[in-house]
């Protein structure tokens, strides 16, 4: 991911991870399921998404270095 300057920059380096991601993405989101609540069984559509969400963000910080450390609880922390 190079230097984002441009709303457009930001949009095609976006775009090249969700490209590289997207294959990766079941078994990315299952290999951190301590990060989600996503019951594997029988997981909600919400809960999937949320899932999906939170490992596609902690990724693109992996691109920049960072362990972002993001959980699906974090989406809703005024539920806390």
């Amino acid at each position: 991911m190079g230097n984002i300057i441009t709303k457009l920059d930001l949009m095609n380096n976006l775009t090249e991870i969700v490209t590289e991601y997207a294959p990766k993405c079941r078994k990315s989101v299952l290999r951190n399921s301590h990060m989600n609540k996503m019951d594997n069984k029988n997981p909600s559509k919400q809960d999937v998404i949320e899932a999906i969400l939170v490992d596609f963000v902690n990724y693109v910080g992996a691109f920049q270095g960072l362990d972002w450390g993001l959980y699906t609880k974090d989406l809703h922390k005024e539920d806390i």
